[in-house]
């Protein structure tokens, strides 16, 4: 579809590569000072599913729906490991 419109694919998919490098460097370098201490187990299937499950419920045509559903998720963990430990 991009060539018909008289793009390069190419260049799209290094546009579009190099800006979830930016996006995903920019959440590790929030991430990593409020955790203290990365190990595996912090980056593994389980946080990777909350975080998809955070943008089924936000949406993703909007950048503000995945940040309030990551939101969301993440105080509904909050909330149930609390209620039930």
């Amino acid at each position: 579809r991009v060539r018909f419109l008289g793009y390069d694919p190419a260049n799209i998919k290094v546009v579009a590569y190099t800006v979830a490098a930016l996006f995903a460097s920019i959440a590790g370098a929030l991430f990593a000072p409020i955790v203290g201490f990365i190990a595996p187990s912090q980056v593994g299937i389980l946080p990777s599913i909350a975080f998809l499950i955070g943008v089924a419920i936000g949406g993703r045509t909007t950048l503000l729906g995945p940040v309030l559903g990551a939101i969301g998720v993440a105080w509904a963990q909050t909330l149930f490991s609390e209620q039930y430990p």
